[in-house]
């Protein structure tokens, strides 16, 4: 029983500790969603800047490197939401699997409740019956006396340990006293 308490706990610790390594891995991915999110907003701005400008030169020709630097930044800003996007998937998938932890610790927590409630009325019993035990011995003890000073026993019995040496004494002593009556 103490056993499966001990290994009870033992998985409960492991569970935390997995659960706690999801939460970690969690906010490490919503910190990288918020700081993508900083780079979109500031790619926007460099676009919002960029468009002031004309792709056209003055003399009515393209400017190749401006449009170039306008697609750049474009792309730059849907790889960083694809990126975001993909973050909040695997943020999702955690989450879930941080939900199932959480019921798996549960789950542990009430086996062990009931299993230490279990223990402890195999202890109440135990107790009961040691005490039942006292009692009866409360019993015993004058039966005891009451036997002992039939058999012409001293009572209390002499001494804090009786050997079969002093009883075969106290017989020998006995017998001489009935044989000199």
């Amino acid at each position: 029983m103490k056993k499966r308490v001990t290994i009870l706990e033992q998985e409960i610790e492991k569970v935390s500790l997995e659960r706690d390594a999801m939460e970690e891995s969690r906010d490490s991915l919503a910190l990288d969603i918020e700081n993508y999110g900083q780079e979109v907003r500031e790619n926007e701005e460099l676009i919002r800047q960029h468009q002031q400008e004309s792709s056209m030169t003055t003399n009515g020709r393209v400017n190749i490197a401006h449009a170039r630097k306008k697609k750049r930044l474009d792309q730059e800003i849907e790889r960083l939401l694809e990126q975001i996007e993909h973050k909040r998937g695997q943020i999702q998938d955690i989450e879930l699997k941080i939900l199932d932890k959480n019921r798996i610790r549960e789950e542990k927590e009430s086996e062990l409740i009931d299993v230490e409630r279990e223990l402890v009325g195999i202890l109440i019993e135990q107790q009961r019956l040691a005490l039942k035990d006292v009692q009866d011995l409360g019993g015993f003890t004058e039966k005891t006396k009451f036997l002992t000073t039939m058999q012409r026993f001293p009572w209390p019995v002499p001494g804090p340990e009786v050997t079969i040496e002093h009883v075969e004494k106290l017989v020998k002593q006995w017998e001489k006293e009935d044989a000199r009556k």
